[in-house]
Formats: structure tokens, C-alpha cells, sequence
């Protein structure tokens, strides 16, 4: 790179997936820099902006890990800096390298969220980031699982989509499922949930999550009581800033106030913009609400067969 941190690779194939950004390069005595797998779309015959930064977090090297090949006990990472994050790979299990080489040393590093490798999944809420190093490694047989902390205190029981990284193919997406302990201090992947290489990894919470206290399921009641909600006595108000009406019909912006809302909206806790409706699931892909502001939250079912989200048709 020049002193500005900018590149330019020539001789590109079109038909690359992969960077391979290795910061090994500039290590020194006192600070180590990862290898970050970033998926990449070249095009025949002209340059393309990578389109972000690729930020290089110096790398904690008080806090690894060592074994041996294959692992004689269950080996657990962790990080001071991110208390309650465990990353626990299964006794018998043999770590490799690109080349295929064993490795006998692993440890945790704390990402910043607003200076990652490469861009972090849109619509998502990120309460923690981190990398797995050194990177672009695989786990063999069974993979390992990546126990995190429930800093966005998410009650009891809350189903969330565990996400991972494909430099390849897929990009973000999703690999598995879990929930939130009964204690309320993290989140733990179902048995199933599993990462074979260590790409990036994280949890989904929903950018919009739903109230803690529901409103009336009757639409016909739901503001029988305006501005108070019969069913639970809790105050709802609605109120309009802006209105036009051209010859291309009439448009609106309102905002509504919900008691019932403790989390912070458009316009702060529990005010909300009138077009803010969104879809929520404590059962992602078997049933989904679909919520409005004031309250009202509208329940459909899957009513296709399976369990995938391909194929998944709901109906209220």
C-alpha cells in the first residue's frame, strides 16, 4: 500500500472470490497484525473500488491459547476484553491452516464495530465483533461453537440467528440458531450450531425489536380507547407533523407514542415514525408478527411444510 493505506492489484481474474489480506507483513516487536479472507467481485476490464476500509486491529497476543494436535481436553477462548464471550472447540479436534498445517495456537481479539476488515451485515444490531486469529483456519471434525454475551440484555429464552462469514460464496449469513440462557448472561448456539473455519462470526438481534408489554390483539378494539388502551390502560397517541396532497395522491409523516415501548425509536423511547412497521420472530422461519406502532402487533403462521426460509409462506 502507499503511506495512505490505498492499493491497486493488477492481473486480476474475473473469476476471483477471494482477498487475502495478511497483515503479518507489518508486524513489529511490540504489535502483530491478522489475515482477514474478504469476498470481492472483480469485472473483466476495469478497476473496482473495494467499496470500504479494511481497518487492521492490532492483535492480542497476551491471551492465547495453546494445545496440541489433535486437542487433548476441550480448549476454550476468551477474551478480557469481551467478558462472556467463549469460543470452545471439541476434545479430538485437529486446527488447520490454509495449507493444511496443524495449529497449535489460537486467541480472541476485540474488533471495534465501527472499524472492522470488511463491512458488517446491514439491519442488524452488532452488540459485540471480534476475530478468531490466526485467520482462515478450520476446525476439524465437528467445528466449533461461539458462546456470546447478552450485552443488549435480551430476556430469558429469545431466539437469535447466529451468523457467519463466507469470503467465497455466501458473505453474512445465517448458520444456525440459539437463545438466551436462563440467567439472562449469554447467548449459546443450539447443539447443531457449528463454524468449521474461522472467517467472522457473530449474533443477530433485530434492529426492531418488539415491545415488552403487547398491546390488544383485536383490531377492531385497538383504539376503541384512544388515547388509552382498554386492554392494559396504557396510554397511546398519535400525532401528525406533516401532510401534502398532490395529483399524485395524499402522504403523511405521523409519529405515535406507545407506553408500552420501552426501546428507543425514530423518535425516541417508544415514539415512532407511522411508516416504521417491521417483523419480528422468536421462531425464525415456523412464525413471524408483523408490527405497527401503538402497539399492534399482527401474528401469521407458516403454513408451507419444512423448517427452511426458501420455501417458507406465512398467512395471518
Amino acid at each position: 500500500t502507499d503511506s495512505r493505506g490505498r492499493f491497486l492489484l493488477s492481473g486480476i481474474s474475473s473469476d476471483a472470490k477471494t482477498l487475502v489480506v495478511d497483515g503479518s507483513t507489518a508486524n513489529t516487536k511490540n504489535r502483530q497484525y491478522g489475515r482477514y479472507d474478504i469476498r470481492i467481485a472483480p469485472e473483466a476490464g476495469r478497476s473496482v473500488d473495494l467499496g470500504f476500509p479494511v481497518w487492521m486491529t492490532p492483535l492480542d497476543t497476551r491471551n492465547t491459547v495453546r494445545f496440541e494436535a489433535p486437542a487433548k481436553s476441550e480448549v476454550v477462548l476468551k477474551s478480557p476484553k469481551i467478558p462472556g464471550l467463549e469460543v470452545r472447540i471439541p476434545k479430538g479436534s485437529v486446527v488447520r491452516d490454509e495449507k493444511g498445517d496443524p495449529v497449535t495456537e489460537l486467541g480472541i481479539t476485540a474488533i471495534p464495530i465501527d472499524r472492522p476488515p470488511f463491512p458488517l451485515p446491514r439491519n442488524t444490531v452488532v452488540p459485540v465483533y471480534f476475530t478468531v486469529q490466526p485467520g482462515g483456519t478450520f476446525v476439524f471434525p465437528e467445528g466449533a461453537q461461539v458462546i456470546y454475551p447478552n450485552y443488549t440484555d435480551e430476556p430469558p429464552g429469545t431466539q437469535v440467528e447466529f451468523l457467519d462469514y463466507d469470503p467465497k460464496k455466501k458473505g453474512w449469513h445465517v448458520y444456525g440458531h440459539g437463545e438466551v440462557t436462563a440467567d439472562g448472561s449469554q447467548v449459546v448456539p443450539d447443539a447443531k450450531t457449528r463454524v468449521w473455519a474461522f472467517h467472522g462470526a457473530m449474533f443477530n438481534i433485530d434492529d426492531w425489536l418488539p415491545w415488552d408489554l403487547p398491546s390488544i390483539k383485536d383490531a377492531v378494539d385497538w383504539l376503541s380507547g384512544d388515547p388509552v388502551d382498554l386492554s392494559t390502560g396504557l396510554l397511546t397517541d398519535s400525532r401528525t407533523d406533516l401532510a401534502v396532497s398532490d395529483s399524485r395522491g395524499p402522504a403523511q409523516i405521523s409519529r405515535t407514542y406507545w407506553q408500552g415501548d420501552t426501546r428507543s425509536r425514530a423518535f425516541g423511547i417508544g415514539r415512532d415514525l407511522s411508516y416504521n412497521i417491521f417483523l419480528h420472530s422468536k421462531k425464525q422461519y415456523e412464525q413471524v408478527d408483523l408490527y405497527l406502532p401503538g402497539g399492534k402487533a399482527v401474528p401469521f403462521v407458516r403454513t408451507s411444510p419444512g423448517t427452511g426460509y426458501s420455501d417458507a409462506v406465512f398467512e395471518p
